[in-house]
């Protein structure tokens, strides 16, 4: 086909699917070539927001798709969600027969500092070509595996060394939580929601986790009404278009 891509896993508000524009596949076509044309023009005039950050490549992207513009369902070839993409978050169950590794959704101080231990284990072949082995990376049942043992200590030097993006606290936070350290995630996630206020995932995660903690806590209802309070604070602040 023209086109190849894989859909997205995370977000599913498109018909009939949603496509991930991590990596793609183009032919080199003139078909292709008036999509690109297309594509950028849809942006400008279509979606008002797309060069301010909030609405991004991939809505345009749906649109079109979802309208067949230029025939496009029949051009494009979909691929599974770990077809040349990873499935948000990339660490976690990471395939090694997967041909593409994307660090989707990573902020950049993270990713850098995953690549370059990534990069201090690639290994030279006998002809001469770097490779990494990824089967090495790829962990096994009796520990963690080591990408993702990188991907958390590298998460966790940023938030030491201070940050603002508020995905970082989220990210352990998680990983908090798995471990039962509940109350340790409720810090972070108070801290992630205080550095975005009105990110609808992290209120949703925060307001979550102190409720379905109060049944067991002390503070149960200082935490109930808490809960309470960050989904109406979050839902004060979104725009109106945005309240449910």
């Amino acid at each position: 086909r023209d086109l190849s891509a894989p859909k997205e896993s995370s977000r599913q508000t498109c018909s009939p699917v949603c496509l991930n524009t991590g990596t793609l596949l183009l032919l080199n076509t003139e078909w292709t070539r008036q999509l690109l044309r297309t594509w950028w023009q849809a942006a400008d005039e279509e979606f008002p927001n797309f060069r301010h950050g909030k609405d991004h490549e991939e809505s345009v992207l749906a649109k079109l798709f979802s309208t067949d513009v230029l025939q496009m369902r029949s051009k494009t070839l979909v691929l599974r969600a770990t077809d040349l993409n990873s499935v948000p978050p990339f660490h976690k169950d990471h395939d090694s027969k997967q041909a593409v590794m994307h660090l989707s959704d990573t902020p950049d101080a993270v990713r850098s500092t995953v690549l370059r231990r990534l990069a201090a284990l690639l290994q030279r072949s006998g002809d001469g070509v770097m490779h990494l082995d990824i089967e090495s990376i790829a962990g096994n049942s009796t520990q963690p595996p080591l990408l993702e043992r990188i991907t958390s200590d590298a998460y966790r030097a940023v938030w030491a060394n201070g940050t603002s993006d508020a995905r970082v606290p989220m990210v352990l936070a998680a990983e908090e939580r798995d471990a039962g350290a509940v109350n340790t995630a409720i810090v972070l996630l108070d801290k992630a929601h205080h550095l975005s206020p009105i990110d609808p995932d992290g209120a949703l995660a925060y307001a979550s986790l102190l409720a379905s903690s109060a049944d067991t806590s002390e503070l149960r209802a200082e935490r109930w009404c808490e809960a309470a309070k960050v989904f109406l604070r979050a839902s004060r602040q979104l725009p109106s278009s945005q309240q449910t």
